[in-house]
């Protein structure tokens, strides 16, 4: 959503898009998956942002390149993660 002029100052807030993540979806892929609630959360929202910054899967290539980048950013992001529980998130 952001204009391409808008990035151009590196240090201004831009604005990407939106995330919006459904509780009942993530409680159901979470239970599906056998994880936590806060990851399939925090998995949803990483791919959420991957999109919102251009990233995109319509190939085996592109959906294994978009599936380590989020494994990448989860890990970094796992003690935070591992701390989410239904009634914070």
């Amino acid at each position: 959503m952001a204009d391409a002029s808008a990035l151009e100052d590196e240090g201004a807030a831009v604005f990407l898009g939106e995330i919006y993540l459904s509780v009942e979806t993530a409680r159901r892929q979470a239970r599906t998956a056998r994880r936590s609630y806060g990851r399939e959360v925090a998995h949803l929202a990483i791919h959420g942002l991957l999109h919102l910054v251009g990233e995109d899967h319509p190939t085996p290539s592109a959906r294994r390149r978009m599936a380590a980048r989020e494994a990448s950013l989860l890990a970094s992001l796992r003690a935070r993660v591992a701390a989410l529980t239904p009634e914070v998130v």
